[in-house]
């Protein structure tokens, strides 16, 4: 019997490959492999996906690699649309998620891609607070 919609097939199948290549990328983003980013978007992945984390909050795909350490990530993943300051999706930037892991050449690469270093999270923090915060200098 055929379908009356034979669109709807192609879509659904359209709709689970592109599902299944934002997978591709997002754990090429975690385990920072530049050339599997890479090909996932060429076969359009959706960058703007938020993933969650372990403390049940979600994250965008700028904080993930800057959680990680991959700098190298950084450039591709604001070309491909997103925001240095990540997507509004956790109540710390990616600048702060560096930062606090000690990732110094991801916050220098940060910084040279624009982010804004007195941007604060949800308490009000700025990234150097925060991080004095993380190491146990400041309450």
């Amino acid at each position: 019997m055929e379908s009356s919609h034979p669109g709807n097939a192609d879509e659904l199948t359209g709709a689970m490959m592109k599902e299944k290549v934002t997978e591709e990328l997002i754990i090429a983003v975690r385990e920072g492999d530049e050339a599997c980013m890479m090909l996932a978007l060429t076969k359009d992945a959706r960058p703007e996906v938020t993933v969650s984390n372990n403390a049940g909050k979600s994250e965008c795909l700028v904080c993930i690699a800057a959680t990680e350490g991959h700098d190298h990530l950084l450039p591709h993943l604001l070309q491909a649309g997103l925001s240095i300051e990540g997507g509004g999706t956790t109540d710390r930037t990616p600048l702060m998620l560096a930062a606090e892991k000690g990732h110094t050449l991801t916050v220098k690469a940060l910084l040279t891609l624009g982010a804004n270093s007195l941007k604060t999270d949800s308490g009000g923090k700025t990234v150097v607070v925060v991080t004095l915060v993380s190491r146990g200098y400041y309450r």
